[in-house]
Formats: C-alpha cells, sequence, structure tokens
C-alpha cells in the first residue's frame, strides 16, 4: 500500500462520512440525485441543484477541483477512479437523454 492510501485509508476511517472518499452504503451509480433534469434550457438551475446535491454528499471538492486526480497507477488513484465512475454517472443521470446522447460523454467528474 503506498504512503498517499494508507493516509487515505486512515482519513476514511477516522473521518467516516466527513471524507471525501466515504461512499453510504446505496450509493449506486443508477441513483438519480436530482429531481431537475439538465434539458438544454436550465444549465444555471440544473448547475445550483447538482452543487446542492454533490455538497450534501461530500463530493463537491471533486468537482471544485480541489481534490486532484492522484497520480495514475497509485492505490489511491483506484480508489479516487471509483469515486469519479460514480459521480459521472450520477450526473448523466440528470442528464435529458437526447442531450446525454448527442453531446455529453465525458470521463471525469472535474
Amino acid at each position: 500500500m503506498d504512503d498517499a492510501l494508507a493516509v487515505t485509508v486512515a482519513s476514511i476511517k477516522n473521518d467516516g462520512i466527513l471524507s471525501d472518499y466515504y461512499l453510504p452504503p446505496g450509493a449506486d451509480p443508477g441513483n438519480i440525485i436530482s429531481t431537475v433534469t439538465l434539458n438544454g434550457n436550465n444549465y444555471e438551475r440544473w448547475a445550483k441543484v447538482m452543487r446542492n446535491a454533490f455538497h450534501a454528499k461530500n463530493k463537491l471538492n471533486f468537482i471544485d477541483g480541489i481534490l486532484q486526480r492522484p497520480s495514475p497507477g497509485t492505490d489511491l488513484y483506484k480508489l479516487w477512479g471509483i469515486i469519479n465512475s460514480m459521480m459521472v454517472a450520477w450526473i448523466l443521470n440528470t442528464i435529458d437523454p437526447e442531450l446525454r446522447s448527442s453531446r455529453f460523454m465525458f470521463q471525469y467528474c472535474l
């Protein structure tokens, strides 16, 4: 285990739900975290609702870029990748299917 992962694992254990890397039981890529669907005409409203949802899930640091992507090949990068994939799924679940299929294909949440 690399040093960064050891620090992060300890942080997750110590901070529990306050850790950026914490995912509660029931967190699922199929979850819809907002009732507002981005439809091409409501970006400002959608963005505010999504920021609030990510704040409530303690994942805003991923979106704002405060929590940087770790170096590839590290154990911490694997952990970051799990959270990133979950967040990308949550974002895609709130985009109108027509927009999602034509414009919104991205790999990272930041």
